[in-house]
C-alpha cells in the first residue's frame, strides 16, 4: 500500500521527489495555502514534507511572519492538529527551518530538518 505524502515546495523538485518517493502517493504543493487545504480535505497523511522560502517569502527572522511561507503551515497545523504522520522540514533557510521544527515538535509531531543542499 502506497504512504500519503504531501510535499510542499515551489522551485520544481519533481524530480528529486519523482526518485525519492516512486510509487507512493504523492501530493504536491506549491504555496502554503495549497498545503493547508490539503491538510483540511485530507487529514491523514503518512509524510509531510515542508519547505519555508516559498512565493517570495525570503530569508530573514522576519521571513516566518509572511502568510506565504512554510510557517504558516506549521501555525495552522499546530491550530487544527491533523493526525500526521513525520513531518520534515526543508529548507536553504536553516533558521527559519529548525523553528518549523521546534513549533512541531512542540505540537506534539514527529519532526526534523534536512538542509536541502545535502539531499541529492
Amino acid at each position: 500500500m502506497a504512504h500519503k505524502i504531501l510535499f510542499l515546495d515551489d522551485d520544481g523538485r519533481r524530480r528529486l521527489l519523482a526518485r525519492i518517493f516512486y510509487g507512493e502517493d504523492v501530493l504536491v504543493c506549491e504555496t502554503a495555502l495549497e498545503a493547508m487545504e490539503a491538510l483540511a480535505s485530507q487529514p491523514d497523511w503518512d509524510l509531510v514534507d515542508l519547505d519555508h522560502d516559498l512565493q517570495g517569502a525570503g530569508v530573514g527572522p522576519q521571513s516566518s511572519d509572511d502568510k506565504t511561507s512554510g510557517m504558516e503551515v506549521v501555525r495552522w497545523i499546530d491550530k487544527y492538529s491533523p493526525r500526521l504522520g513525520l513531518c520534515i522540514v526543508h529548507s536553504w533557510n536553516e533558521d527559519a527551518g529548525r523553528v518549523m521544527v521546534h513549533k512541531l515538535l512542540m505540537a506534539g509531531y514527529s519532526a526534523g530538518y534536512v538542509r536541502f543542499r545535502d539531499v541529492r
